[in-house]
């Protein structure tokens, strides 16, 4: 189980440096490592990027926080479950590429593993319109255009469940990033249950836990 502790305890330790208000990373890694400057880091969030999570401190974690335990996964690894969302999010339009060059251009920036969830998913994807295929269509014209569309959805959609999670669940996944890097949306092509499965899917991190490594309740 997971606790508000915890969370804000691998928010710090993640949080993209530019969160602090300019402050070299040299010098946030160094606060990071202290007690005090741990505090000053933790007061910055609170004003500025998390102010649920840094600005309160209930007298019991949230039961939708406790079972979350995906939240105090490293970035590196919240960054590629993003990639993979964006991914499923495009699996009914990514099915309908048969054009040689276009399949192997999707198949070279998701990766086959990637490419293969989201061509399995592609049925559960409830789709309203033919969104997903004009995004598709407009993101073939290279290898970054395309990239940088499958993260945009992809992380849009996971800050849209993690805030129905809990709103300080969001601002985790937000900062783990550079700020104004993750678009947020208020509408999101996949169900809950859909990205819940996918999280569930997951081997658990070695990181998972409850205990408070670092001063970061303290603000």
């Amino acid at each position: 189980m997971l606790t508000w502790s915890a969370l804000r305890t691998a928010t710090l330790d993640e949080a993209d440096a530019g969160w602090f208000g300019g402050v070299a990373p040299p010098l946030v890694e160094r606060a990071r490592a202290s007690r005090l400057g741990r505090r000053l880091l933790s007061r910055r969030l609170a004003s500025h990027g998390a102010p649920v999570l840094f600005g309160t401190l209930p007298r019991s974690t949230p039961q939708s926080i406790a079972v979350s335990t995906w939240a105090v996964w490293p970035s590196q690894r919240l960054r590629a479950i993003a990639w993979d969302l964006g991914a499923i999010a495009l699996g009914p339009a990514l099915r309908a590429v048969v054009r040689r060059e276009a399949v192997l251009r999707v198949r070279s920036v998701l990766g086959e593993e990637r490419y293969a969830l989201a061509l399995a998913s592609a049925p559960n994807v409830a789709t309203t319109a033919d969104r997903e295929h004009r995004v598709l269509s407009k993101s073939l014209a290279s290898d970054e255009v395309l990239g940088a569309a499958v993260r945009r959805l992809g992380f849009g959609e996971f800050v849209a469940f993690a805030r129905a999670v809990h709103p300080a669940c969001a601002e985790r996944v937000l900062l783990g990033e550079a700020p104004g890097s993750v678009p947020e949306t208020k509408l999101a092509w996949l169900d809950a249950s859909r990205v819940a499965t996918h999280l569930a899917a997951l081997p658990a991190a070695a990181n998972e836990g409850t205990i408070d490594h670092g001063a970061s309740d303290h603000h």
